[in-house]
């Protein structure tokens, strides 16, 4: 059987490869390591962003309920007024 070429489908630094050239191979062996560093980096940035937008999120949450007590509260005093 002719090789196979490994072709990767992120760009990631190989930090270390278990398996010597043309050496026979079992299916779930380990063939190389990656740098996980980046990924983790990355995830760690992400999850950092998530938080931001989430408390940004709460806050215009309350922004809005407040906005609507007012509505509703202005809608009543009118309605107050053409009774009267």
């Amino acid at each position: 059987m002719p090789p196979l070429p490994i072709v990767p489908e992120v760009r990631v630094k190989v930090v270390a490869v278990d398996v010597p050239a043309n050496e026979p191979v079992q299916k779930g062996d380990v063939l190389f390591r990656l740098d996980a560093v980046p990924n983790e980096l990355a995830v760690v940035r992400k999850r950092a962003q998530l938080a931001d937008l989430s408390k940004s999120a709460l806050g215009e949450e309350e922004a809005w309920k407040s906005a609507r007590a007012q509505v509703t509260s202005k809608i009543s005093n009118r309605d107050r007024a053409k009774q009267t």
